[in-house]
């Protein structure tokens, strides 16, 4: 007689049976944990650059918004070198031996500080000029800028002393920048005067401040009002972009209340190729296919801090058909966009209506000689 026996498969497991991966089991799962993680990392990486460029476009809308408040306030001039600077020009003669004279909350901390008259509605700004300068780049500091700065070691000793500067280390390197050009007078204002030295004894006249004739773009006749830049909608007020990156690409900011040309809050912008923010390295190609005659400091390394939204990491060629990042631009209208490297690289968004083209070879998109941007 046949006795059934039944198969080890088919038998009940007791209570203290256990189930075990085999080692290929093992490795299946890791393979398969390792694939999710490698497809959802990317994702989660881009959706957090996206939430900061979010953030980064809300702060100059809140920049805009003070702006455009201080040109219904004063006759449609907007802030800037030859606006509201000039009360911190006023101070020139003063401010050696009168800290009081620029420790004002509502005063710029330079001639070139658009940001604090934008925001003197808001009641948050210090009073000291090391503290609201300090309140600035932090308060209004870009998400996705997490480098910090130097002080500019040729720009001199500022009436505080470095020191109160170095004492309030680290400093975050400056986010937004306005381009220049809608800061200086035309040519023709030059020996306007704006106001007056405040002193016991001088009299000294403030002249309105032009660009030098020799740069890459010449402003005959140009005040800074709303209604002389040309379409509001189509012209930057400001933008991302870093203060300065150096030779040795270390960035830098300028603590000086009287800088010459650009101070911490400028820029030439996209279309020079050789601006310091925006610029790339001299003998790239620029958009139309021509080398370009002007190269930044940094040699296009600036673009990968400027251009900082969605970007790869890093422009090391220095050229801009290779730049991936994108740039928030807040309009005088008071729109923010999300501008790639190509259309960020027209003349007509960093220049007034009626400017002059006069070195063809350092644009980022070829103009003929004395081209007038419109």
């Amino acid at each position: 007689m046949w006795t059934l026996r039944p198969s080890s498969s088919g038998r009940r497991r007791s209570p203290g049976d256990h189930f075990a991966f085999t080692l290929i089991e093992l490795l299946v799962v890791v393979a398969i944990i390792a694939m999710l993680i490698s497809i959802l990392l990317p994702s989660l990486s881009s959706a957090r650059e996206q939430a900061r460029a979010v953030v980064c476009g809300q702060n100059l809308r809140q920049l805009g918004t003070g702006m455009q408040t201080y040109v219904a306030e004063n006759n449609d001039h907007y802030p800037g070198l030859n606006t509201s600077g000039v009360w911190l020009e006023a101070q020139r003669l003063r401010w050696a031996s009168n800290l009081g004279s620029i420790n004002r909350a509502g005063m710029p901390v330079q001639t070139f500080d658009w940001m604090t008259p934008s925001l003197v509605g808001s009641g948050e700004l210090p009073a000291s000029r090391v503290e609201r300068y300090k309140f600035l780049l932090e308060k209004f500091r870009c998400p996705t800028q997490t480098l910090t700065s130097a002080v500019y070691p040729e720009g001199g000793t500022p009436p505080e002393g470095l020191a109160a500067f170095e004492n309030l280390k680290p400093w975050p390197t400056v986010s937004y920048l306005s381009p220049v050009y809608f800061h200086y007078v035309g040519q023709r204002q030059r020996t306007r005067v704006l106001g007056r030295m405040e002193h016991a004894t001088a009299n000294v006249s403030i002249f309105a401040k032009a660009a030098p004739p020799s740069w890459n773009v010449v402003v005959d006749d140009f005040l800074p009002q709303i209604t002389r830049i040309g379409t509001p909608a189509r012209k930057v007020f400001a933008a991302d972009g870093t203060r300065y990156l150096d030779t040795a690409l270390t960035l830098d900011f300028d603590p000086n209340p009287g800088p010459t040309y650009y101070g911490s809050f400028c820029a030439a912008g996209g279309y020079w190729s050789g601006c310091t923010a925006f610029g790339v390295r001299q003998g790239t190609q620029n958009w139309s296919g021509q080398s370009v005659a002007a190269g930044s400091p940094a040699g296009g390394e600036n673009m990968a801090v400027s251009y900082r939204h969605g970007r790869q990491r890093g422009v090391s060629s220095g050229a801009c058909r290779d730049n991936r990042g994108t740039i928030n631009a807040m309009f005088f209208d008071g729109h923010v966009e999300r501008l790639t490297d190509r259309p960020s690289r027209e003349a007509h968004l960093w220049y007034p209506s009626g400017a002059v083209v006069r070195t063809p070879g350092e644009g980022m998109v070829s103009l003929p000689q004395d081209a007038v941007i419109p």
